[in-house]
Order: C-alpha cells, then structure tokens, then sequence
C-alpha cells in the first residue's frame, strides 16, 4: 500500500529521524500511520536534499491545499541554518524573521496554506541536533550519561581525529555510548522512547508535539 498523495506531509533528514518522531508522536498520543497518516513522515536523506525539497514540497501542499513541514538539525552556528531557512520561506512568497526561531516552533500561512519549520533540538537554540534534543529526554537523576560523556570526552583527547568520531559527531557519540551500557543495550532512539528510556514528557519534547498539531491541526 503507498501513502495517498493527498495526505499532508512532514520532510525530515533521514529514516533515523522519522523513527524517533514517530515514537515521540505516539508516546505523546498521536499515533501515525505510514500509509494513512493523517500525516505523512517523508525522509529525504540530508539536510541539504531536505531543503532543496523545500519549493516543490510546497507546491505540492499547495495543490492539495494542506500543512507542510520540515524537521532538521540546526548542526552548528557556521552553517547559518536560520539563514538557510529564511531564504527558503523567501522562495516561496514567505517571510521568517529572526523572532521566529523561538520555542514554539515556526508556522507561516503563505497563500493559504500553513508551512512549519522545527530546528532541532529547539528553533530557539541556534545551534545543536537531534541528538541534543533527545539528551534533555534522558531523566535528570540518570547516573550512567555523566560516566558516558567522560569517556567519549577521554577518546577525543587521546585519539587522532582521523581515527574517531568528528567533533561534530561528539553528541552523537555521547548518546550511542549512553544506549550501549543500558539493560538493554544498544537500543536504537525510537526503541528508547518505546521503553521509556529516554522520557517523551518534558518541555522540549512537549514543544515539539505543540508545534506539530498546530501545524497540522490535530
């Protein structure tokens, strides 16, 4: 069965990213079907393929007059990502101002038709990625992350970057290490949320959900 074109849709980077959003969503009481919605989650591979899908991903709410959105890292600072985004609302008859990149999330109304954008782990952020979004779901008395932290901490001193992880990649590293000592380990991020793991009940988490049925009406 493929997804009906006429359902709303919601682009992210990549399958992880749908994954995790689908268990947050359904931890939070919105289940979705990948077929039937009511929203369709639509990985696109990169950040950059995400928002050359921009203009035409509009084009196609536009045509059957519903929601759209778009779920991706802000990564650092240097990328300029608000920029990016900016541009793209421009492209398409919109205007994002830079009191826009706030908690709540982004929604415009451009001819009509309502286009969200959520930068992770918050608008308001300015830098960061799923990653930093999922570790303030990890619980505050959690005793393992501190110990994870300190060993990814002590790789990157004494490893030769060209034999590690990035230091782009460093919150990433951190949260594997964190699931790979658990009672289960090695749980993927949307297994966490699942077990409750990782906890969907906490203010960034329950931003996001805000965000999503706004956009969507639901």
């Amino acid at each position: 069965m493929r997804a009906d074109p006429q359902l709303p849709r919601l682009y992210v980077e990549g399958q992880n990213d749908c994954r995790v959003i689908c268990a947050l969503l359904a931890a939070l009481g919105t289940d979705l079907n990948k077929d039937s919605g009511p929203v369709i989650i639509e990985p696109q591979g990169s950040c950059s393929e995400l928002l050359d899908k921009f203009v035409s991903a509009f084009n196609a709410a536009q045509s059957f007059k519903h929601p759209v959105g778009f779920v991706l890292d802000w990564d650092r600072t240097a990328d300029s990502r608000d920029r990016q985004v900016q541009a793209r609302f421009k492209a398409v008859g919109g205007e994002v101002s830079d009191a826009d990149f706030n908690r709540d999330g982004i929604i415009k109304e451009i001819d009509g038709i309502k286009v969200g954008v959520w930068l992770m782990p918050s608008p308001a952020a300015h830098s960061g990625t799923l990653e930093d979004f999922l570790r303030g779901m990890i619980p505050a008395s959690d005793a393992i992350l501190p110990k994870a932290n300190a060993y990814v901490n002590a790789i990157a001193s004494s490893v030769s970057p060209c034999a590690r992880f990035r230091d782009v990649d460093r919150a990433k590293a951190e949260m594997y290490s964190w699931l790979a000592v658990q009672k289960n380990p090695g749980e993927s991020y949307a297994l966490a949320i699942k077990s409750r793991l990782l906890l969907a009940d906490v203010p960034m988490a329950r931003a996001f959900h805000a965000w999503f049925c706004r956009l969507y009406d639901l």
